[in-house]
């Protein structure tokens, strides 16, 4: 059983690990970069959030993530022991420090790799990651090769005749769902809390609420007197298309890459999102609002009416 446990830089499993991601490095690079300069950028007494990652009560990985400024985080010190390599581990791995970055309430998540560390590189991408300009320490060593993923989906804000109304990180979120009665407000489920977003003003709202996993369908106490169809990670399906004739597609590979192309009424479609961590997509009931969910959190969009499209 593979198990993923929080802890911080202190930790005498994460910090052999480390030990041992130095040897690695050491091994494939060593020879050709003087790896001592990066020491400095290291230290493991600044690292506050780290999860290792255990095989049947055996350390076999681990990685941190470490505070950059107020808007970004950075990726620190992952690594999966050799015998584990290629199983998705790692993917994984870095996927639940994204998850704590977002809890954290960081924008963006950045790190530092080397061109000549093809694998690590070739991985990063895979997982969302673009290369960007070296930053801070890293501007003056062209062996460094940096690169950044945000934390929420920028694809989304740019869509004509729609405009953003929220954009949140949200840790744990596991299922949504827009109310019939209310097409302003969706239901949100994460493992920490039970919320009722207003899709028009951001306004929040705690409530109680019981789903039923298997159905997909939950009754919320701030929402009462209707069954509210949800979906997320684990299954369901919203509303693919509206009434007034937009619409989503949604292909996924079988490397779990998952294509969500928007298909507006009149007007060329775009891809708004290609890439893992999908969880979910739809319409209000009305077709004014569009909401999407990712492992980065949600964004919800309002459709322009037309005098608002003339305007604009």
């Amino acid at each position: 059983m593979t198990e993923f446990k929080r802890t911080d830089g202190k930790d005498k499993d994460f910090i052999e690990n480390c030990r041992l991601l130095d040897m690695d490095l050491d091994r494939r690079v060593g020879k050709k970069i003087q790896r001592d300069k990066y020491k400095q950028y290291n230290r493991l007494d600044e690292i506050r959030q780290a999860i290792v990652v255990y095989e049947n009560g055996k350390a076999i990985g681990g990685g941190a993530i470490r505070r950059y400024d107020d808007e970004n985080v950075e990726l620190k010190r992952v690594f999966v022991h050799t015998a584990y390599q290629g199983k998705g581990i790692g993917s994984r791995l870095v996927f639940l420090l994204i998850e704590w970055a977002k809890e954290l309430g960081y924008q963006r998540i950045i790190l530092e790799t080397g061109e000549l560390l093809a694998e690590s590189c070739a991985v990063y991408k895979k997982l969302g990651f673009q290369v960007i300009p070296n930053y801070g320490a890293y501007v003056n060593m062209p062996e460094s090769l940096c690169m950044a993923r945000d934390l929420y989906n920028r694809d989304l804000c740019d869509m004509k005749g729609w405009e953003v109304t929220v954009k949140r990180a949200i840790g744990g979120l596991e299922w949504v769902g827009f109310s019939q009665k209310h097409p302003e407000k969706l239901l949100c489920i994460s493992s920490q809390k039970i919320t009722v977003l207003d899709c028009g003003n951001g306004d929040i709202t705690e409530s109680e609420a019981e789903y039923d996993e298997e159905n997909h369908i939950a009754v919320c106490a701030a929402l009462p007197d209707e069954e509210i169809m949800i979906a997320g990670q684990y299954g369901g399906k919203m509303e693919q298309a509206s009434v007034q004739g937009d619409k989503v597609l949604i292909e996924t590979s079988p490397d779990h890459i998952t294509t969500v192309t928007f298909v507006p009424a009149s007007g060329a479609s775009r891809v708004i999102f290609q890439n893992y961590g999908y969880y979910t997509c739809g319409f209000s009931c009305d077709g004014t609002y569009f909401m999407f969910a990712q492992d980065a959190g949600i964004a919800v969009l309002r459709k322009l009416c037309a005098h608002e499209r003339s305007r604009g």
